[in-house]
């Protein structure tokens, strides 16, 4: 006869569960968002990161202009920036060498051209002069641009959930 296993006895006393639902989002809240003329441009530059290439924000917020090779058409994930740390990446399969598509290039070359580049960041913040903090944006134009969208609460891994559920398709 089978017997239970232990482990599935024990209850952890503040164990992380999911309470937020994965949104995936379909390509006309993708548009909506992106137009949204509420939308900082720096903003909407890294919705683009995050929906070409799938990284976490903290990814790209750690992203710096010499991470981008133009010519060999790739950008480096290296580090990871969360508030006022900048560290490795979350995982060490996080830290690698992805293509760069031709759209996001253009898209990354227009940005790197409209704003001066902050202390080398590729999303830095002229105040601060160090990456703008994730949960700032995502409450101050996300949430609000993702509601006129309709999704309810719109956040930064929603995007790289759409990501790898195109890829998986």
């Amino acid at each position: 006869s089978l017997q239970r296993n232990p482990v599935g006895l024990i209850q952890v006393k503040g164990k992380r569960v999911r309470v937020r639902t994965i949104t995936m989002l379909t390509g006309k809240q993708y548009r909506a968002i992106i137009k949204d003329p509420d939308l900082p441009q720096h903003v909407r530059v890294m919705i683009q990161v995050a929906m070409y290439i799938g990284l976490r924000a903290s990814e790209i917020l750690g992203l710096k202009w010499t991470d981008i090779d133009y010519k060999k058409q790739s950008i480096k994930i290296q580090r990871s920036v969360v508030d006022k740390d900048v560290d490795e990446t979350k995982t060490p399969e996080s830290t690698a060498e992805l293509s760069l598509h031709p759209e996001l290039a253009a898209i990354l070359k227009a940005w790197r051209k409209s704003e001066e580049p902050v202390e080398g960041w590729v999303f830095g913040n002229i105040l601060t002069e160090r990456p703008f903090w994730r949960g700032t944006l995502q409450q101050d134009y996300l949430v609000p641009a993702g509601k006129k969208a309709g999704i309810v609460s719109l956040g930064w891994h929603d995007f790289r959930h759409t990501y790898r559920a195109m890829m998986g398709e």
